[in-house]
């Protein structure tokens, strides 16, 4: 005498059936429909040694991001230089207005901030 259950089999018709009638979520990759597959291009590293170690994670548009790269890629700079570039033209424009101790971002205020430099550069 077996203290083990005796194992039975089950079809996975009668398994997808029951599934569907409690309506229990499926966890099986959907393909994807040919108006939704538009995937975004992997860029390829840019591993530079250059003393930069801090990251910089910051949600923004595809189109200022492109406009990032592109700046970086036309002067041949790093992207983290051109980010530099910029907050410092950001600085020297603001001074020039006066504005730069009192101006604090919030909200969408940075990406107002940056918007005219990459409308300019892209």
């Amino acid at each position: 005498m077996s203290l083990m259950p005796k194992r039975r089999t089950v079809s996975a018709e009668l398994v997808r059936v029951v599934a569907e009638a409690s309506r229990f979520p499926s966890r099986e990759p959907k393909a994807a429909s040919p108006a939704n597959a538009a995937p975004l291009a992997r860029r390829p590293p840019r591993i530079h040694r250059a003393g930069r170690t801090m990251q910089f994670n910051a949600r923004t548009t595809p189109q200022t991001v492109e406009a990032l790269y592109a700046i970086a890629d036309q002067q041949g700079w790093l992207v983290g230089e051109t980010l530099e570039r910029a907050l410092a033209a950001l600085r020297r424009e603001l001074a020039g207005q006066g504005v730069w101790q009192s101006w604090r971002p919030r909200g969408r205020g940075l990406r107002k901030a940056f918007a005219a430099f990459f409308r300019s550069g892209g």
